[in-house]
């Protein structure tokens, strides 16, 4: 499982490093796709605004014409161009879209004004015509106002406000994408943290702390499997029931932690040591010889017999050991357990006045 949630975090962290340098070139793209967008978007207003203004004045060339030959104005110049220069720079996408805005607040009322004051002149009418060279003096003053925009930079703002904006935007999603990832690592770290500590609880006797069966069982089985001579030794306490009916199952609890502190203090942390069930215990050594077993043994028995004291009372209390190795016959766990454990029963009923003991299998 651990191995599955390291490559699980792996995989992820990968996949959040990608993502966080494709989010960065992609911005980056956009930065340079929005910075040609602002150069083409630029030469066109001022495409615009230039063609525009240049109709205009086209226009007033023409009306002066008119007024020297005594033409029809109606006839000698047409608005036509005008009309179609503006709507381009007040409505075209390709056009900044805050120079379009001041255009059209600043030329539509004149554009307008040009238009009926057109369509009222006639041949020979000064009036009419001189009415048309005012209306074309106020679009002269109105787009006075739309080239100080332009030399304000009016369209660069609008490109530095929009390019902060993706910038913000280009921020916000790399932080989500950082604390995410952050948040994930916590995530799956917990998660292992939290499925070790089930696990570790799933091998722990509660009581004491020691193995309980289901693990000292696989670990036996993994030792058998692996060809290890295996040594078993089973025990079981002698007077515990005594305890428990004097002093009280709380008595007996602190009683069996005692031991089995006693016990496993007297093996190597690599020694498999398991409280296997009420007051009994196993411990599993390999590598050993039967002498060795036996000083083994005996060390367990001179832990168990020193001194214990339980709410101001002493306690004496012994153990029965039962020691078994695998061989030939005893291939597998099952029944190397079931042989220490009747070496067990063989050395209570000979324990005699001894308060423990210890017995060799013999088949």
């Amino acid at each position: 499982m651990r191995r599955i949630l390291f490559t699980l975090g792996i995989l992820f962290s990968l996949s959040v490093f990608f993502v966080t340098l494709n989010s960065i070139h992609k911005a980056q793209v956009a930065k340079e796709e929005q910075f040609v967008g602002y150069v083409d978007e630029t030469r066109a207003s001022y495409w615009a605004s230039w063609r525009f203004i240049k109709e205009v004045y086209k226009y007033e060339s023409k009306v002066l014409n008119a007024m020297l030959t005594e033409q029809d104005t109606k006839e000698a110049a047409s608005i036509d161009f005008i009309y179609v220069t503006y709507d381009f720079l007040t409505t075209s996408p390709h056009v900044i879209e805050s120079l379009r805005t001041i255009a059209k607040n600043e030329l539509e009322d004149s554009i307008n004004v040009l238009e009926v004051v057109h369509l009222e002149a006639g041949k020979g009418n000064k009036e009419s015509m001189l009415a048309i060279l005012d209306a074309i003096n106020i679009i002269k003053v109105n787009y006075a106002s739309v080239v100080r925009f332009q030399l304000k930079g009016g369209q660069f703002d609008q490109y530095l406000k929009e390019r902060k904006a993706l910038g913000e935007r280009e921020i916000m999603f790399n932080y989500s994408v950082t604390v995410g990832s952050l948040l994930m690592i916590c995530s799956l770290v917990f998660m292992a943290a939290r499925l070790k500590r089930v696990k570790e609880v799933s091998r722990k006797d509660a009581l004491t702390g020691l193995s309980n069966r289901k693990h000292c069982n696989e670990l036996m089985n993994k030792r058998i499997t692996d060809k290890k001579r295996l040594c078993c030794l089973f025990m079981d306490m002698n007077g515990f029931k005594d305890v428990n009916d004097t002093l009280g199952h709380d008595a007996g609890d602190q009683l069996l932690k005692i031991i089995a502190n006693r016990i496993s203090s007297s093996v190597k942390s690599t020694d498999i040591c398991a409280r296997i069930g009420g007051d009994e215990f196993l411990v599993a050594v390999d590598g050993i010889n039967q002498k060795i077993a036996s000083n083994i043994s005996q060390r367990i028995i001179n832990e168990v017999h020193k001194p214990i004291e339980i709410d101001g009372e002493k306690v004496e209390v012994g153990i029965s050991i039962g020691i078994a190795f695998n061989d030939d016959v005893l291939i597998n766990m099952e029944s190397l357990v079931a042989a220490a454990d009747s070496a067990m029963y063989t050395a209570k009923k000979e324990k005699m006045l001894q308060r423990s003991s210890f017995v060799h299998y013999r088949a």
